[in-house]
């Protein structure tokens, strides 16, 4: 942490921070609702969540989000709500 790289923490290591108590910051949370709003409207929109990569900023969410589900690294209640727009993980 002293060099001021960035670190990445998977599920596993987060499960063991809110055990002991963590308290996180809300930021993550509101982008990723922010995003899954922008979802749901293109759904709307399009009648599908197949997003292609190539639009900016919801195209790479996207993706990224079917890379954390491939990892395991996506939390059941976010595959939940992802799955209420048909996605296709």
């Amino acid at each position: 942490f002293d060099n001021g790289e960035s670190t990445f923490l998977n599920a596993n290591h987060i499960s063991k921070l809110d055990a002991a108590g963590m308290e996180w910051d809300d930021a993550h949370e509101a982008k990723w609702n922010m995003r899954f709003a922008e979802l749901q409207q293109y759904f709307m929109t399009n009648g599908h969540s197949s997003v292609p990569q190539s639009m900016p900023g919801l195209g790479a969410w996207v993706s990224n989000q079917r890379r954390k589900h491939n990892k395991f690294d996506l939390p059941e209640d976010k595959i939940e709500k992802l799955k209420g727009l048909d996605f296709s993980f």
